[in-house]
């Protein structure tokens, strides 16, 4: 109704048209309609978000239940492959390390438990060793040497402290 109300001629009419709606928008049926009406969308928004979450919950507990139950198949499998496989030592009889000594001891002065202890090493792959189809044999894979000082930054640990592999 208000479009038909423009211009100067209309200014009273327009005006009591806007005194109406004012009454009316301000009246308190009409605001505690309104406030229940965007209490209510409110409302049914959360309960949406709260489906929405408890869904995706859900989902994740039955994700991380099936990862759990998976690592415990995965583990079975390992104990029970582990149990029937031996390992190259033990089907032998010998070590697979290999060393060569470059300068021999006196045969008295050996480190006590708790010592600290220096080496120098060049870790190199052994006679057919493959890896993803490439031949790695003789390769080297680590090494004190420090090419850019041109000298051996040695390896240092304490003796007897587990902290060294056996062999």
């Amino acid at each position: 109704r208000l479009p038909e109300l423009e211009g100067k001629a209309n200014k009273k009419e327009r005006t009591a048209v806007n005194k109406q709606i004012y009454t009316l928008e301000n009246d308190d049926t009409y605001v505690a309609a309104k406030k229940s009406q965007i209490e209510g969308g409110r409302a049914a928004a959360a309960s949406e978000e709260d489906a929405a979450h408890a869904k995706r919950l859900e989902e994740e507990e039955s994700a991380r239940a099936a990862a759990e139950e998976a690592a415990e198949a995965r583990a079975a499998a390992k104990v029970e492959g582990a149990a029937g496989e031996r390992t190259a030592e033990e089907e032998d009889g010998e070590s697979h390390l290999e060393f060569k000594q470059l300068k021999k001891g006196d045969g008295e002065t050996a480190p006590s438990k708790g010592d600290y202890v220096y080496c120098c090493y060049t870790g190199t792959f052994a006679p057919g060793t493959e890896h993803g189809g490439k031949d790695l044999s003789g390769k080297q894979f680590d090494s004190t040497w420090d090419s850019k000082l041109k000298k051996h930054r040695p390896l240092h640990f304490q003796h007897g402290g587990g902290k060294a592999i056996r062999g």
